[in-house]
């Protein structure tokens, strides 16, 4: 119980924060590392356009959304494979 409490914890604390921006995310791929830092830009500016391309090519208000299920599990199954 104590892993699950902390782990609530961290992603609360996560999403309280303030998100960061594009140029924001960028600034802190760079320091990485020397070549690293620039890779990581390039692949995130890369990925960046890569989803606008799919965001202009299928805009998300025309994907229907299926609402969740409840799956209820039946306890006589359980008996009958016991």
């Amino acid at each position: 119980h104590r892993v699950a409490r902390e782990t609530e914890l961290v992603y609360s604390n996560i999403f309280e924060k303030p998100r960061l921006t594009f140029l924001q995310r960028l600034a802190r791929y760079k320091t990485v590392g020397g070549v690293a830092g620039y890779v990581a830009c390039i692949l995130a500016i890369t990925l960046h356009f890569v989803v606008s391309l799919v965001e202009w090519w299928q805009p998300a208000h025309l994907i229907d959304i299926i609402p969740d299920m409840c799956l209820v599990h039946d306890n006589n199954e359980k008996k009958k494979k016991q």
